[in-house]
């Protein structure tokens, strides 16, 4: 019987194949690639067990796999086609601002027919007492954001147009777009930069309605600014022109829903 000879560590079974040896060389000093010559002329094949640091074609197994700890983080590629970025792009994330349970069979039929969407609305709840309204047509859904704030059961609904990367059930939902009428401005002062200049007091502000502040004279300028629900509503502010005397002018908001006038804050009753 012919011997076959070893070199390096690894242990291996002798065979014979039609009388022919095997034999297992290791390249151990050489910086080629590790691979198995195999004797006799006959292509008989080697068996044996080389560990699990080899793989198919020499590639070393990757020993870090599967063991990045919880707290390590790593990026995302995006995962959604164009035609689901499309549907999320027409949905709308929408909260009540009350601790009671919303009964949701007769709000979403409720809404619909507020609505009236021309193409037709999808209404879900997905937990926690938020509602995904999907939509079928961005007119639509311009609507309803230009057209609001909007009530059920004299509650406000918060809403929030969903964007690639949001997570639907963290989402902070505590600001609302509000038109509010501002009285007793001084002569003059009436214009979009004076509005601009009382978004940190009231809230951030959006939008002027130089419709409605166009006349010669005018009782209120009418600005949109976007309120949080967490800080009490504001009523009044002192105020100084440049070259005047001290003065007070007054807010006042459309409808609040439930609304409390000692906190100042919506959501819930005095």
């Amino acid at each position: 019987m012919g011997q076959t000879k070893i070199a390096g560590p690894f242990a291996y079974k002798n065979e014979e194949g039609h009388g022919k040896t095997i034999r297992l060389t290791h390249m151990a000093k050489s910086k080629q690639k590790r691979r198995l010559s195999i004797g006799g002329n006959d292509g008989g094949e080697a068996k044996g067990s080389f560990g699990s640091k080899w793989l198919k074609g020499g590639k070393s197994a990757d020993k870090t796999a599967g063991k990045q700890g919880e707290d390590e983080g790593f990026i995302l590629e995006e995962g959604e086609n164009e035609s689901t970025k499309e549907d999320f792009e027409l949905c709308l994330l929408g909260h009540f601002l009350t601790d009671r349970s919303i009964n949701f069979l007769i709000m979403k039929n409720r809404l619909a027919n507020v609505w009236r969407p021309n193409r037709r609305i999808n209404i879900r709840e997905i937990g926690n007492q938020r509602f995904l309204f999907r939509f079928f047509h961005v007119a639509d859904l311009k609507r309803v954001l230009d057209e609001g704030p909007w009530f059920f059961d004299n509650y406000l609904l918060i809403l929030h147009r969903i964007k690639t990367g949001d997570v639907p059930s963290s989402l902070p939902l505590f600001s609302v777009p509000f038109w509010i009428q501002i009285y007793d401005l001084p002569v003059g002062y009436m214009r979009e930069n004076v509005g601009k200049q009382l978004e940190n007091f009231v809230g951030n502000f959006l939008e002027y309605d130089g419709n409605n502040n166009s006349a010669i004279w005018r009782t209120y300028m009418r600005i949109m600014v976007e309120i949080d629900v967490r800080i009490p509503l504001k009523r009044f502010k002192k105020i100084r022109c440049q070259a005047g005397d001290w003065t007070i002018i007054k807010f006042k908001y459309g409808r609040l829903g439930v609304f409390c006038f000692i906190c100042g804050l919506m959501g819930h009753g005095e």
